[in-house]
Formats: structure tokens, C-alpha cells, sequence
């Protein structure tokens, strides 16, 4: 790796979801980062997860080295990966699980219940792509 490349492998730009569909000016710039800038990752924003998923992979597909994928994920997948319905045809999207905020998680004083959400958080996660769920919420 030249030390051009170990340089952009420390670079993780954030990336908007719905607002930055394939083709987009500001999806090209991602690309453009992935492919010729060599950044390390990728923050993914909203979306639905079928176009979470699609964008991830299109990204992937340019990288030379396997990207770092995170996402804000605070109170589940669904806190970004929520629904959306396809138009002209009405089909639905779905979206992933939003769960309550962790203050209400932490109220119930059971710790299963926290455990199960970071559980659900990580395998939807993965499902899309991302690799690295900023969950639960730690600021």
C-alpha cells in the first residue's frame, strides 16, 4: 500500500442516504472518494434498507480495498433505514426495526431487553452492509 492509499484508508465520509441516489451529483462524489481517493469507509445516512444495501454494494464494487461501513443506528437499523414506498407501482419498501429511545430501555431495569435490542440492531445491520453500528447511544 503506498502511503497515499494508508492516508485515504483513515478517511470515513458520511454519506446522505435518500438524498443521494445513485447517479446523484453527491453520490458521484462518493464514488469518486471510493474509487480515486482510496477513503477507507463510508458513513451511510437514511434510506430504505433494499437502497442502503444497493448503494453499499455499488460502493463496494469500486473500492480497491473492502470499505468500513457505519451507520448512526442509536435506538436500531430503523433509526435510519426507515420505509419507503416505491413510486409510480406503490410498493413498499419496508424499513427495519425502530426500537424506543434507550432512556425507555434502560426504565424497564431489564438488561435482557437492551441485550436482544443490540441483538436485532446487528443483524439488521449486517443484512444492509454496515459493519459498524453506532449503537446504542453513546453521546
Amino acid at each position: 500500500m503506498t502511503l497515499e492509499e494508508k492516508a485515504g484508508q483513515l478517511l470515513m465520509p458520511w454519506m446522505l442516504g435518500d438524498f443521494a441516489p445513485a447517479g446523484s451529483e453527491d453520490f458521484e462524489r462518493m464514488a469518486e472518494a471510493v474509487r480515486d481517493d482510496g477513503v477507507g469507509g463510508v458513513i451511510v445516512s437514511v434510506g430504505s434498507p433494499s437502497e442502503v444495501a444497493a448503494k453499499i454494494n455499488n460502493l463496494q464494487s469500486l473500492a480497491k480495498y473492502p470499505l468500513l461501513v457505519g451507520a448512526d443506528l442509536e435506538s436500531g437499523a430503523g433509526y435510519r433505514m426507515r420505509g419507503a414506498v416505491y413510486l409510480p407501482n406503490n410498493i413498499e419498501l419496508g424499513g427495519a426495526t425502530l426500537f424506543p429511545s434507550l432512556m425507555a430501555v434502560g426504565a424497564t431495569g431489564d438488561d435482557s431487553l437492551a441485550w436482544e435490542m443490540g441483538r436485532v440492531t446487528a443483524v439488521e445491520a449486517r443484512a444492509v452492509g454496515v459493519h459498524l453500528p453506532f449503537a446504542p447511544v453513546l453521546d
